[in-house]
């Protein structure tokens, strides 16, 4: 059989992809109820996340094996062990919580799990009567960490030393890229992100898809909003009560709805807004025979901050995009997740890169059914601004296209993108 310090390598943390593998099962199994059925697209999907997250569990461990992956001393072969056990066991630890943790929370665990683990003496007060409740998750997750510590040991068995100095150059050259290209979930622009769980399988398995060590680290250190309580609900209700004096007669209408995010675009491009030249005479033209706002304020400086505060009324309200924050993997209302249920067939088309800026991932978390982008472009290669994807005369004829073969009724949101800086323009298009 094959030996060597890949071999062992491969054969230890390969035990630990097997046991959170496991877990992930055991997960929706245990919560059926929330997830009665889940695609293999979640559970294989899953596997990228798992890959990063055991990355850098493992990554002093790792370290120490580059250096000496067949120690000869007693004690170098118990650091070994210890380095290589106490992350994993930790790390599993809270993935073995979350089992029955996530119908209180209904959400993986992040960061901010170990300031309620460590806030005030409960957990160590309580700690007996979850052990007697949840005795079989305890008795689980001691045979996961007794299987790591055995297959650690058996692997020894493959241990083989390695002579040629080209060999024991080129393994290492092998392990650390590996190593580097799991620790981002693959080789991607943008390292994985908790959002983009939402590829695989959509936004409601999207707990089943993550892992509960990859959404701490992800979340460890990040900004988080202060959680203020400025009066108590009976105040704010004497304060501001709520009167619903509505009566459900209207006819029904489920006309199809079209969302056009322009880039780069402010009031001052609109000759009706600004009483200047104009530079979008087509939509001015739309905007006289409209219902027009003309007191429109920004919830938001960049795309990524853009997209959440027109779909789902999310402003920018701290310092890191809602894209790349602790609660993208939340639950939230959209327009998606709204108009879906009431049989709207839902797209998002973006002729971008397929993963820039987390859209994709958002975009799926949000409900959307499609996202288009770049890689579902069916146009030519002449179509590319050479810079950020589909210029966007081309892809709106695409999208325009689309529109006439989908389902109805839909909604369908297009984010242009030639308006951005840098940008190019073909000859022929130019004035």
């Amino acid at each position: 059989m094959f030996r060597g310090p890949i071999t062992v390598l491969l054969l230890r943390l390969g035990a630990v992809a097997l046991v959170y593998a496991c877990t992930r099962l055991l997960f929706a199994w245990l919560n059926a109820d929330h997830f009665p059925e889940v695609p293999w697209a979640s559970h294989l999907g899953g596997l990228r996340f798992d890959a990063s997250a055991i990355a850098w569990t493992n990554a002093l461990w790792v370290i120490v094996y580059l250096i000496d992956p067949a120690p000869q001393r007693s004690w170098l072969r118990k650091l070994h062990l210890v380095l290589f056990l106490l992350p994993n066991a930790v790390a599993l630890f809270f993935q073995f919580v979350d089992l029955e943790y996530f119908p209180f929370s209904l959400k993986r665990s992040t960061a901010d799990f170990l300031s309620i683990l460590t806030a005030g003496d409960d957990t160590r007060s309580l700690a007996p009567a979850f052990i007697k409740d949840y005795w079989y998750i305890v008795l689980l997750y001691l045979v996961a960490v007794a299987f790591l510590c055995w297959s650690f040991v058996k692997s020894r068995s493959r241990e083989r030393k390695v002579d040629n100095w080209s060999w024991r150059i080129g393994w290492r050259a092998v392990a650390v890229v590996g190593i580097v290209i799991a620790s981002r979930g693959g080789v991607q622009l943008i390292p994985l992100q908790p959002l983009d769980a939402a590829r695989y399988g959509g936004a409601n398995v999207l707990p089943v898809t993550l892992n509960t060590p990859f959404t701490m680290l992800m979340s460890w250190g990040k900004p988080t909003l202060a959680d203020v309580h400025y009066m108590s609900d009976d105040e704010a209700e004497r304060y501001w009560p709520v009167h619903h004096l509505y009566k459900d007669t209207a006819k029904v209408e489920r006309p199809n709805v079209v969302v056009i995010i322009l880039e780069s675009f402010s009031a001052q491009y609109s000759a009706r807004l600004s009483g200047g030249p104009g530079y979008m005479p087509f939509l001015d033209s739309l905007m006289g025979v409209s219902l027009n706002m003309t007191r429109a304020y920004a919830n938001g400086r960049r795309s990524i901050d853009g997209i959440p505060a027109i779909l789902a009324s999310i402003p920018e309200l701290m310092n890191e995009a809602f894209i790349t924050s602790p609660y993208a993997s939340r639950p939230f209302t959209s327009l998606a997740s709204v108009l879906g249920p009431e049989g709207y067939h839902t797209s998002f088309f973006h002729g971008g890169r397929n993963g820039t800026m987390g859209f994709d991932g958002f975009v799926r978390s949000a409900g959307f059914d499609r996202y288009v982008g770049l890689n579902e472009y069916t146009g030519d290669a002449d179509d590319m601004d050479g810079h950020w994807g589909v210029r966007d005369r081309p892809f709106l004829q695409f999208h325009a296209r689309s529109l006439n073969e989908e389902d109805q009724p839909f909604l369908s949101v297009v984010f242009t993108l030639s308006s951005h800086h840098p940008y190019e323009l073909p000859a022929e298009e130019m004035a």
